[in-house]
């Protein structure tokens, strides 16, 4: 199927809860099933044969925050996690996740829409593949040098008794490894020579500030978003 037709199936599927603010994250499964992202991994303790995750919907309800008029920029955290639990935290689980979905609700403008895209193109277009093999994968397979080595170490106990203490050096911590992903990923200057947060800026105050001197910076921002992110657009109805 194309982005086309899967915006269709995802409407078709998500339905009855586009606009419910009771989850905030939704799978599609492979066989077409729709969990709320809780109640998917409550399930799984209980049947690790439930089908694999397909499409990772987010439905996100705000006042107003410009820059989710660009989701993949303004929530690019949720980009970055999904992507993970495909590639890095679970695997097996996540290895058919193709498509990401952001709905955004603006209440203040009374704005709904929808954008898909496919994970795996995204990832190739910002570096993320790359970064992650770089920073985690290969870093799993090199671990740190000290791993495995004991040390010992001199010490005295609540009596003034000499003891000794056994220790084994700890590999990298892997919450340091995706901070330092996560940092790399963010400095890339994508968006006609911008970062993510300097984007982020610029479409803000554009949109809040009306800073009309910004319009052309944010028109390129959108043509560099749009070819990175290659997303299929849909506005939807107004909110109920």
């Amino acid at each position: 199927m194309n982005l086309e037709d899967i915006k269709e199936y995802i409407l078709q599927r998500f339905a009855n809860k586009l606009y419910s603010k009771d989850h905030l994250f939704y799978i599609i499964t492979t066989d077409g099933e729709l969990y709320d992202l809780i109640t998917y991994e409550d399930l799984l303790k209980e049947n690790t044969s439930l089908s694999k995750p397909y499409i990772f919907i987010e439905n996100s309800w705000l006042t107003y925050e410009p820059v989710l008029y660009y989701p993949f920029i303004g929530d690019r955290k949720i980009l970055l996690e999904v992507y993970l639990q495909k590639h890095y935290y679970h695997r097996d689980r996540y290895d058919n996740l193709k498509y990401i979905v952001m709905v955004i609700h603006f209440s203040k403008t009374n704005e709904t829409f929808m954008e898909v895209a496919d994970i795996e193109a995204i990832a190739n277009n910002t570096g993320l593949q790359r970064l992650v093999q770089e920073i985690l994968i290969e870093k799993d397979k090199n671990p740190n040098k000290n791993e495995g080595v004991i040390t010992l170490e001199l010490d005295f106990d609540e009596q003034g008794r000499l003891i000794l203490t056994v220790k084994e050096a700890e590999n990298e911590d892997e919450d340091e490894k995706v901070e330092e992903l996560e940092r790399e990923f963010e400095k890339q200057p994508m968006f006609n020579g911008y970062n993510f947060q300097e984007a982020t800026e610029i479409i803000n105050r554009y949109y809040n500030e009306k800073h009309e001197d910004l319009a052309e910076k944010v028109e390129t921002i959108k043509n560099d978003y749009n070819r990175i992110f290659q997303p299929y657009r849909i506005v939807l109805s107004p909110n109920r």
